[in-house]
């Protein structure tokens, strides 16, 4: 059995129709989103993903132009993580990772911390099989550097799926082969192709736009435990600041 899995950090609404295009494109059982307002999920989806979890993590401080969906800029509005699915979402559960005195209730606004990184599980049941599939969006560092908050809420992470069998996916912000990176990697396998140079997108991520020289790292992956074999995964850019990756889980 195998079911198709598709993440991308979408960057609130400024690129809400190629997401929603993409989804229709990809049709993808289960979909890992970043940087995700809430209010947006029924015009990206469709209504197509009727099981959906999300996660609030970071209070905007504005937002570009109203966009397709009449949506007014606004220094109040909340974007987070969410995984919605075609599927089922069994055993669902969240977690944020320690970040000074943030929780659910005191969500960072912008000039803080950024956001607080969440981690959500779940089991997705696809006919007599269960895939458990997580998603975080983790801690953003400045300039692809590593800092003891993002070294703190990696070990936290690790901590939290000691033992259990999973693919986790989204927008990690670790740069491949740095020191945390090399962590992860002992306990998840990294599926992105080592020929894989870069997931920021070249023209949507700000560090490219106008730019003759990109900025490439990858940052964004499908890890797995030993359970799953992931196969044919690809990067796809032009949708967001951030490529998408889908792949095809296999139990």
């Amino acid at each position: 059995m195998s079911m198709k899995l598709l993440c991308v950090n979408i960057e609130g609404q400024k690129h809400v129709d190629k997401i929603r295009e993409l989804l229709q494109k990809e049709n993808a059982d289960v979909v890992c989103l970043a940087e995700c307002f809430p209010d947006t999920i029924d015009y990206l989806t469709g209504g197509k993903y009727p099981y959906r979890l999300y996660v609030p993590t970071y209070q905007v401080d504005q937002v570009e132009g109203e966009g397709p969906l009449g949506l007014i800029p606004s220094t109040t509005r909340v974007w987070g993580e969410a995984i919605v699915s075609q599927y089922p979402l069994l055993d669902a559960q969240t977690t944020y990772l320690s970040m000074d005195s943030y929780g659910a209730d005191n969500i960072p606004t912008h000039g803080t911390d950024h956001h607080i990184p969440a981690l959500i599980v779940a089991n997705i049941k696809m006919g007599g099989e269960t895939i458990r599939v997580g998603t975080v969006h983790l801690t953003w560092t400045p300039k692809a550097s590593m800092t003891k908050r993002q070294r703190q809420n990696v070990a936290e992470l690790i901590e939290l799926l000691s033992g259990q069998e999973i693919v986790l996916a989204g927008d990690f912000n670790l740069p491949r082969g740095n020191d945390v990176y090399v962590k992860m990697s002992k306990y998840f396998k990294d599926n992105v192709p080592s020929s894989i140079m870069t997931t920021l997108d070249p023209e949507f991520h700000y560090t490219n736009k106008g730019q003759v020289k990109k900025l490439e790292l990858v940052v964004d992956y499908v890890w797995s435990t030993p359970k799953y074999l992931v196969k044919s995964v690809r990067v796809i850019s032009g949708v967001s600041d951030h490529c998408a990756i889908t792949c095809e889980i296999v139990i």
